[in-house]
């Protein structure tokens, strides 16, 4: 059995206060679900969660560093673009007067509370329609089922 360091317990701490936080303000408890992780990631390890960086092949080493660049570079635009701010570009000369069409905002959603989605199955980082597709990015049936 590994016995963690004070400082680890330190860390974890800090993390899974901060989990904590975000969670109340999103208001939705099944953020609850991410703290075993957090817990193995500061304190027991049992995941080996770069596994990759021990193969003897160097070609594979690079891709996967890649990949995992990757993955942690969508995984914290999606957080942001979902929680804190987003771009828009104005579509309509509806706000002529201040705006013109083809203009950029980036919007604060801090002060309005975070958007959590309507519906568990969503495609991240769409609006409302999927791009080439020109489809709904989320399900319409399963509206409601997590929100009070």
């Amino acid at each position: 059995m590994i016995i963690a360091e004070r400082k680890q317990w330190i860390k974890f701490g800090i993390m899974l206060a901060l989990w904590l936080a975000f969670i109340i303000w999103l208001k939705s408890w099944l953020g609850l679900i991410v703290v075993p992780f957090i817990f193995d990631i500061y304190i027991t390890k049992k995941i080996r969660w770069t596994w990759w960086r021990k193969s003897k092949n160097r070609a594979f080493v690079a891709v996967m560093s890649w990949v995992d660049a990757i993955v942690f570079s969508l995984i914290a635009v999606y957080f942001v673009n979902d929680y804190f701010i987003q771009n828009y570009v104005i579509p309509t000369s509806s706000l002529e007067k201040s705006l013109l069409v083809g203009d950029y905002l980036f919007v604060s959603k801090i002060s309005y509370g975070p958007r959590v989605p309507q519906t568990p199955l969503h495609m991240p980082l769409t609006q409302h329609t999927l791009p080439i597709v020109n489809t709904k990015s989320y399900l319409e049936y399963l509206n409601g089922t997590i929100r009070e």
